[in-house]
């Protein structure tokens, strides 16, 4: 069983004080993520693009997505794994590029959980709307598998999202334990009180990928009155194509010799594909031709179309296809 591999026992509401980087446990968790800009229906079957890759021995419990904010999450159950997976999916964008230059803009920060733990006022709004389905959702879940474990994941927004339930789970010290949290290409979520609250409880079995030089892991920079955003720890930060990573130390601040070196030259391109999959943007399903961010995705048969990004390894059945674009 491919899992982080538990080092001590702590606190009933978090399974463990330490784990080890585990990269088939990550990239199991990566699936699921990418699973979540498929459709609800298709998640429910369990038979979307990822959920056929490698994820078998899953139950589906249930999924909610905000009329309002768009906002999405899944609950799903594995009995290979003895874990019920929380997955947030990240903001649907059809021009990701839009939505980096919103998050480069200063922010307002609002207090979460306590009056000095400040967060970003858009992504509380947008995660607080998922908070009562989500409850009734995994009650679901522990009734039908009381004994698992849960593991916390998502991108982009969703990686946003899956911070802000961790450190809620926690301060709510719920019965059911948290075994890993693991992100990809998460936005910064609040302040430095936040940052040390959430390490100090769970920043011992969360980690926060990065591919190369994803711009979205460096926003947002600052709240409207200038204080700073800080990352959770810990982030696991991998070379293009995936072909290397390091754990960086960001044990007192980001590790300056990890991403946040990039600067200037990061790009949206790289928040695309996590572990070589295009997390986001491999969804292709039956539908009216329209434009995205890699061009016309529109054809007849998939053998050579032009600007279509991964649309050619995904589910090409010569019928007429459009490319999901989301943060």
């Amino acid at each position: 069983m491919q899992k982080l591999i538990l080092l001590t026992t702590c606190i009933a509401f978090v399974a463990c004080t330490s784990a080890i980087y585990d990269e088939n446990w990550s990239r199991v968790l990566s699936r699921f993520a990418a699973a979540s800009y498929c459709p609800a229906t298709d998640i429910m079957a369990w038979n979307c693009t990822s959920c056929s890759e490698i994820i078998s021995k899953t139950h589906p419990i249930g999924f909610y997505e905000d009329p309002l904010t768009h906002s999405m999450f899944y609950v799903a159950s594995n009995t290979f794994y003895n874990t019920t997976f929380v997955v947030f999916r990240g903001s649907e964008s059809k021009n990701v590029q839009a939505w980096v230059n919103t998050l480069a803009q200063p922010r307002k920060g609002i207090p979460f959980l306590n009056a000095n733990y400040m967060v970003d006022s858009e992504f509380l709004f947008a995660y607080a709307q998922l908070t009562s389905s989500l409850t009734n959702v995994l009650l679901r879940a522990v009734e039908q598998f009381p004994y698992f474990s849960l593991a916390v994941t998502g991108h982009g927004l969703g990686g946003a999202f899956a911070t802000l339930f961790a450190a809620e789970h926690v301060f709510s010290r719920s019965h059911v334990p948290i075994h890993s949290v693991i992100t990809y290409g998460s936005p910064r979520v609040g302040n430095a009180n936040f940052t040390e609250f959430y390490n100090s409880y769970i920043g011992l079995i969360t980690y926060r990928e990065v591919h190369f030089r994803d711009a979205v892991s460096l926003l947002p920079v600052s709240f409207f009155d200038g204080s700073p955003f800080q990352h959770v720890s810990r982030e696991v930060w991998y070379g293009p194509n995936y072909s290397n990573y390091k754990i960086c130390d960001d044990s007192l601040y980001e590790d300056p010799t990890c991403s946040v070196k990039i600067g200037n030259l990061a790009t949206w391109l790289d928040h695309q594909s996590y572990h070589n999959i295009p997390i986001s943007d491999h969804c292709c399903y039956n539908s009216k031709c329209q434009d995205g961010l890699w061009g016309n995705c529109c054809h007849d048969s998939c053998p050579n179309p032009t600007g279509v990004g991964h649309c050619l390894q995904y589910g090409c059945n010569n019928t007429k296809y459009v490319l999901r674009f989301f943060g």
